[in-house]
C-alpha cells in the first residue's frame, strides 16, 4: 500500500511540474497581441492548466500524506477529466468525419464540399463572423506558409493539392508564388535562385499593386495596397494558366477603401522567360466620389544582388544602395539625399534621387536591374508594350526604376503634372479600364563579362512585345483583342496664316484621347489615349483604337498650340499675324534655353557630360541667385541667344536667410522700324508651373496692376523634380505698344517659347477666317477665354461701359463693325484696331438670328482684377483680391448666366467693392452674362476660389458672413429679416453677402457658416427671383458715406 502511495505522489508530483510550464503559457498568451488565435487559445490553455495543477497537487498530498478525502477527490477529478477527453475526441470525430468526395474531370484527388461535413461544421464555417476568426487565426499563422505546394503549367496545375494561403506556378522558366486570396507576389524563383525579391521585406511588400487616392470633398491623400479577397483560375490549359485576385468594394468600406472593383490578374505562359500583368479597375453605379492620383505596379528586389540600373541606351549605370541612401544627408526634400557614407567610395558627394531617373512614356518602354556581381548574371526587367492605359499622353514624365533597388510600372500618376491631372469620379459615376498588361521579363547571362548585353536583350524583347500588341492571350472580356479595334489614317497639314502656305505637319504627334479643349488631353488621366508621330509630309497612321468617343488632337513641334480643323485635318496654330520676335522653340519643353552647369558637390555623375540631360542634376534652379545676385535677367532682341543667356526656369531670388524674392525679367526690342501700328499680340507659352504667378507689364515695369496676369498657376513641380517641362500652358496677350516687357512671378515657371506677332486683318467676309474662328472660340469657351485673357463683348451700349473706366489693363483689343456701318458714336478712339465685318460673319460672330440690332462686337481684355485663386493660402495677397474690401458679394453655385450678370450689374450700381465666386458659378465673362451685366464684370474686382479662400477672406478682414434665405418652418436656425433697423445694425460692419442658386439655393457649407437673412413678403410667394432678391439685398446693405 505504501509503495502504491509512493508510486501515485511521483506521478502526480511530475503532473504538478507539467502543470506550472502550461500555466506559464497562459499567462504568456495573455501578454500577446489579441489575434484571434491568442483570443481562442488564452483562457482554455490556462483553465487546462489550472485543472491539471489541482487535480495533481490533490493527488501529491493525498498519496504521500496519505489522506483519503484528497485521493477519493483526485480519483473522481481524474475520471471526469478522462470523460470529458473522450466526449471531445468523439464530438471531433464526428463533426470532422467528411463524406465520401466527389470525383472531379481531370483531378487525381476528390474534392470536399462543405456539406460533406456536419451541420455544426457547416454553420460554423458559414458564420461570417466566425469564419473572419478563423481565417485570421490562420492567416496570422507560418503553418499554412510552410504547406508549398508545386505544380507545373497544364495538367499538373490541377494534380497538386492547392494550399489556402499561397499558389506557385511554374512554367519550366520562372516559378512565381503567389499569396491567396490576396494576390501578392511573393516569391520568383529563376536561373537557379530560390527568390529574387526581397526576402527581408514582408511578404506583402515585394510585388504588389497600390493606389494613391483620396475622398471628396478631403484632399487628404490616403496610400493603398490592394490585395484580392476572392481568388479564381480564369484558364488553366497546356499553354496557358491565367488566375484572378478580385477585390469588390463593399459600402462597409466607404472611407476606409478606394471605391473600385479591382481585379488584378496574372498570365503564365508556357516558353516564357516571365509573365504578365494587369488591372481591371470598375466602377458600377452607387460607389462615393473619389480622386485618385496614383496606379501602380510595384516590385523590390535582393538587395545584395541587383545594383546595376538601366533606363536607356546611355541612362544606366551602377547604383547606390539604400542604405547609402539611409546614412545621407537629405537635402530639399525627403528624396534628394547627397551620400555622405556610402559602402562605395566613388559615391561619395553624389546626389540620389528618384525623379532624377523619370522618363517620358513615349520612351518609357523598358527599364530594370542588372546582378553584375554573380558568375551567372540576372536581369529583371519591366516592359510596357503600349502607352494607351496610361495617363497624360505621349511626353507625360513619371518614375521609372530607383535605388531600393525598386522597379515601378506606373499607370497613373500626377507628377510632373500636379491635382489637375488626377483622375475625379462623382458620386454614382460608372466606370471601367484596363491598366496593362505589363510583361515581367527575366533574361541571364553566362558569364559576368555578358553582363551589360542583358539590356540589349531586354530591348530586343521590348520590340516583340510591342509587335505582338494587343495581346491575344488575355481573358477578359474588357481587354479588347486586335479584331475589336479600330485605325484611323489620313495627313495632317499646317495653315500658318502668317505666312499663308498650307504645308505638311513634319513630325507632328497626332493622338486620340477623351473629348476635351484643346491641350486637355496633357491633364487626362481616365480614358485611353492613342498616339503616333507623323511623316515629314504630315501622314499619320494610329492604330490598335479601343472603341470608343474620342477627339483628335494633335501638336507640331516648331508651332504654338492650335485646334485641328476635322473637315480639311488643318492644325491652325493661334495667329494674329506674322512674327517679329521670338524666344525659344515652341515644343513643349525649356530644354533649348540655357541649363547651367550643376554644382560641384551635388552632381550626379550619371549626367556628367551628357548636355542633353544636364536639367536632371539637382539644385539648378539656385544657380539663378549664383548668375544674377543682385540685378535680374535682361534680355535684348537681336542681341541676346536664348541657348545660352535665356536661364531656363524662372524662378525666385533666394537671399540666404530661407526667403525668396520675387524675380523680374526684362525683355528689350528695338523697334524703330518694324512696327507699323496697330494691334500686336504677346504669345506666351510655358512648359511648366509650380504654385507660381506670372505678370506681365508693358513698357513701364514699375505700374502698380500688371498689364497681364496669369492668377496663381501650377502645381507640376517639374522644376524641382528634375523635368524639362510640366503641364503646357499658352497665353495669348494683347499689347498696346511695344518696348519692352517685364514678366515677374512668385514661383517656379519654365518658358516653352515667347513671340510678338502682327494684328488682325481690316476686313473679313469668311466665317472661317482665324481671327473669326478665335472669336467665336472667345464666345463658346470659358477655358479659352482664360487662356487668352480676352472676351466678346456684343452691343455698344455694354462697351461703352468701359468708357468712365480708369483702370488701363481693361481696353479694348479689336472692334468688330458691320461692312459700311459707322462706327457707333463714344467707341472710334477707344480700339487699337478696327475690322470691318460682312453681314455673315456679323451673324457668326454674334450668334444671333437677327443681328440688326448689334452694331458692334468688342474683343475686350479680361482685367487684372479678374482672378481665379487656388492652392496655398500661406502667400494669399488679400488686398490684391480686393483692395477694400467692406462690402463682397458671394455667389454660391449660381448658374444661370442672366442672374449673374444681372446681380453683377447690381453690385456695381450699388457701390459693392467686389464679388467672390464659389465653386458652380458660370463665368461672368460668358456672352449671357456680358449682356445682362451691361459691362459691370470688367468694372468690378472679381475672384473665383473655394470656401477655404472665402474663410480665410473673411478672417483677414474680420468680416461677417450673411446669406440670403427665405423663411420657413422646418429650417431649424433664426432666420433675420431684412429691414432698415437691421441694416443699421451692420452698416458699420466688413460684410460677406451669400446668395445660393434659384434651383438649389444656398450650399450645405453655406448653410452653417453664414447668418441668414429673409426679406418680408406680403404675399404668398415662397421666394423671389435670386437676382432681383440680390438688387434688394445689395440696395439695403450697400455701404454708406462712400
Amino acid at each position: 500500500m505504501a509503495l502504491s502511495n509512493n508510486v501515485i505522489g511521483a506521478i502526480n508530483f511530475v503532473a504538478v511540474l507539467l502543470s506550472i510550464p502550461i500555466l506559464g503559457a497562459g499567462i504568456w498568451l495573455t501578454t500577446e497581441p489579441a489575434d484571434s488565435c491568442v483570443k481562442t487559445l488564452q483562457w482554455p490553455v490556462f483553465v487546462l492548466g489550472v485543472l491539471i495543477f489541482v487535480v495533481a497537487l490533490a493527488g501529491f498530498i493525498g498519496a504521500f500524506w496519505r489522506i483519503p478525502r484528497l485521493l477519493i477527490f483526485y480519483l473522481i477529478a481524474m475520471l471526469v477529466l478522462i470523460l470529458l477527453l473522450a466526449c471531445l475526441v468523439v464530438f471531433i470525430y464526428v463533426v470532422t468525419v467528411r463524406g465520401h468526395g466527389n470525383i472531379e474531370p481531370n483531378r487525381s484527388y476528390l474534392e470536399y464540399h462543405e456539406d460533406d461535413f456536419s451541420g455544426w461544421l457547416q454553420r460554423r464555417v458559414r458564420s461570417s463572423y466566425k469564419w473572419d476568426k478563423i481565417r485570421s487565426c490562420l492567416s496570422s499563422t507560418s503553418i499554412c506558409a510552410e504547406l508549398n505546394q508545386s505544380y507545373r503549367i497544364a495538367q499538373d496545375f490541377f494534380n497538386a493539392h492547392l494550399t489556402p494561403m499561397q499558389l506557385i506556378v511554374d512554367n519550366g522558366i520562372v516559378k512565381v508564388t503567389l499569396s491567396i486570396p490576396e494576390g501578392y507576389v511573393i516569391g520568383i524563383s529563376y536561373n537557379g535562385i530560390d527568390n529574387i525579391l526581397n526576402t527581408e521585406d514582408r511578404e506583402q511588400n515585394r510585388g504588389y499593386l497600390d493606389v494613391n487616392w483620396n475622398n471628396v470633398p478631403s484632399k487628404d491623400s490616403k496610400y493603398q495596397r490592394i490585395f484580392g479577397t476572392q481568388f479564381s483560375t480564369i484558364i488553366a490549359n497546356n499553354d496557358v494558366v491565367e488566375v484572378s485576385f478580385l477585390r469588390t468594394w463593399k459600402s462597409s468600406m466607404n472611407g476606409a477603401s478606394v471605391p473600385f472593383n479591382i481585379d488584378t490578374r496574372y498570365i503564365f505562359r508556357r516558353g516564357d522567360s516571365g509573365f504578365y500583368s494587369y488591372a481591371i479597375f470598375d466602377r458600377p453605379e452607387g460607389l462615393s466620389a473619389v480622386e485618385v492620383d496614383q496606379i501602380r505596379i510595384v516590385f523590390k528586389l535582393q538587395k545584395n544582388r541587383f545594383k546595376y540600373m538601366a533606363i536607356a541606351d546611355k541612362r544606366q549605370r551602377k547604383m547606390p544602395t539604400l542604405k547609402d541612401r539611409e546614412t545621407g544627408q537629405t537635402l530639399a526634400y525627403p528624396e534628394a539625399v547627397l551620400l555622405t557614407k556610402p559602402s562605395d567610395p566613388k559615391f561619395i558627394g553624389e546626389v540620389d534621387d528618384k525623379y532624377q531617373y523619370s522618363s517620358e512614356n513615349k520612351d518609357n518602354y523598358v527599364h530594370g536591374w542588372i546582378d553584375v556581381d554573380s558568375n551567372a548574371s540576372i536581369g529583371f526587367w519591366m516592359i510596357t508594350p503600349s502607352n494607351e492605359f496610361r495617363n497624360g499622353g505621349p511626353i507625360k514624365q513619371d518614375l521609372t526604376s530607383h535605388v531600393g533597388p525598386i522597379t515601378l510600372s506606373m499607370f497613373v500618376s500626377t507628377h510632373y503634372a500636379g491635382k489637375e491631372a488626377t483622375m475625379a469620379f462623382k458620386e454614382g459615376e460608372t466606370y471601367k479600364k484596363v491598366f496593362g498588361p505589363v510583361f515581367v521579363y527575366l533574361n541571364s547571362a553566362s558569364t559576368t563579362k555578358q553582363s551589360l548585353s542583358l539590356w540589349s536583350d531586354a530591348v530586343q524583347q521590348k520590340s516583340k512585345e510591342v509587335e505582338k500588341w494587343p495581346y491575344d492571350f488575355p481573358h477578359s472580356k474588357d481587354f479588347f483583342p486586335s479584331n475589336k479595334r479600330g485605325t484611323i489614317m489620313g495627313r495632317l497639314r499646317v495653315q500658318d496664316s502668317s505666312i499663308k502656305v498650307v504645308r505638311g505637319a513634319n513630325n507632328a504627334y497626332v493622338g486620340l484621347a477623351l473629348p476635351g479643349d484643346a491641350g486637355s488631353w496633357q491633364k487626362e488621366s481616365k480614358g485611353y489615349q492613342f498616339w503616333t508621330r507623323a511623316d515629314q509630309v504630315g501622314n499619320f497612321a494610329i492604330k490598335n483604337i479601343v472603341p470608343g468617343v474620342y477627339n483628335l488632337y494633335a501638336w507640331v513641334p516648331g508651332f504654338i498650340g492650335g485646334d485641328i480643323d476635322f473637315k480639311d485635318l488643318l492644325y491652325n496654330p493661334p495667329r494674329n499675324g506674322p512674327t517679329l520676335w521670338e524666344i525659344g522653340i515652341p515644343d513643349r519643353s525649356a530644354a533649348e534655353f540655357y541649363v547651367p552647369d550643376s554644382y560641384p558637390n551635388l552632381v550626379n555623375k550619371l549626367y556628367q557630360g551628357e548636355s542633353k540631360e544636364k536639367f536632371r542634376q539637382y539644385g539648378l534652379w539656385s544657380r539663378y541667385t549664383d548668375l544674377y545676385p543682385k540685378h535680374d535677367l535682361v534680355y535684348t532682341i537681336g542681341v541676346n541667344n536664348f541657348t545660352k543667356d535665356w536661364f531656363y526656369a524662372h524662378v525666385p531670388r533666394d537671399t540666404g536667410k530661407n526667403t525668396y524674392l520675387p524675380t523680374t525679367w526684362e525683355i528689350i526690342f528695338e523697334h524703330q522700324h518694324d512696327i507699323i501700328g496697330g494691334n500686336y499680340t504677346l504669345q506666351l507659352a510655358l512648359a511648366s508651373a509650380a504654385e507660381a504667378e506670372l505678370e506681365v507689364r508693358f513698357n513701364n515695369p514699375s505700374v502698380n496692376r500688371p498689364h497681364f496676369s496669369t492668377g496663381l498657376i501650377g502645381g507640376d513641380n517639374a522644376i524641382a523634380r528634375h523635368g524639362i517641362h510640366g503641364l503646357h500652358r499658352l497665353f495669348s496677350i494683347g499689347v498696346p505698344s511695344i518696348t519692352s516687357n517685364s514678366p515677374q512671378q512668385e514661383t517656379n515657371v519654365g518658358y516653352d517659347s515667347e513671340n510678338v506677332e502682327n494684328k488682325a486683318p481690316k476686313f473679313i467676309t469668311s466665317v472661317s477666317n482665324p481671327f473669326v474662328k478665335h472669336c467665336v472660340k472667345l464666345r463658346n469657351s470659358s477655358s479659352y477665354r482664360r487662356s487668352h485673357a480676352s472676351a466678346l463683348v456684343i452691343g455698344s451700349i455694354p462697351i461703352r461701359f468701359q468708357e468712365s473706366l480708369q483702370d488701363e489693363t481693361v481696353r479694348m483689343s479689336c472692334l468688330i463693325i458691320p461692312d459700311k456701318a459707322e462706327i457707333p458714336n463714344g467707341l472710334d478712339n477707344s480700339a487699337a484696331s478696327i475690322v470691318r465685318v460682312s453681314s455673315v460673319v456679323m451673324k457668326k460672330l454674334s450668334a444671333l438670328q437677327s443681328t440688326e440690332s448689334v452694331d458692334a462686337i468688342a474683343l475686350m481684355k479680361i482685367p487684372a482684377s479678374f482672378l481665379g485663386v487656388e492652392g496655398n493660402l500661406k502667400n494669399a495677397d488679400f488686398p490684391k483680391w480686393f483692395p477694400l474690401a467692406r462690402r463682397i458679394l458671394v455667389l454660391d453655385g449660381i448658374q444661370d448666366p442672366g442672374n449673374l450678370g444681372t446681380l453683377l450689374r447690381s453690385a456695381v450700381a450699388f457701390r459693392w467693392d467686389g464679388v467672390f465666386l464659389l465653386p458652380g458659378c458660370c463665368d461672368p465673362f460668358n456672352e449671357k452674362a456680358l449682356r445682362a451685366s451691361r459691362g459691370a464684370s470688367f468694372q468690378l474686382p472679381i475672384v473665383s476660389g473655394s470656401w477655404n479662400h472665402l474663410e480665410a477672406l473673411k478672417e483677414e478682414f474680420q468680416m461677417k458672413l450673411l446669406a440670403g434665405h427665405p423663411d420657413h418652418e422646418g429650417l431649424g436656425k433664426r432666420v433675420c429679416s431684412l429691414t432698415p433697423t437691421f441694416c443699421d445694425s451692420v452698416s458699420d460692419t466688413p460684410l460677406c453677402l451669400v446668395l445660393g442658386s434659384e434651383g438649389s439655393g444656398l450650399s450645405e457649407k453655406s448653410l452653417q457658416a453664414c447668418e441668414l437673412v429673409s426679406i418680408a413678403m406680403a404675399g404668398e410667394y415662397e421666394s423671389l427671383n435670386v437676382s432681383v432678391a440680390g438688387g434688394i439685398f445689395l440696395y439695403m446693405l450697400q455701404p454708406k458715406n462712400r
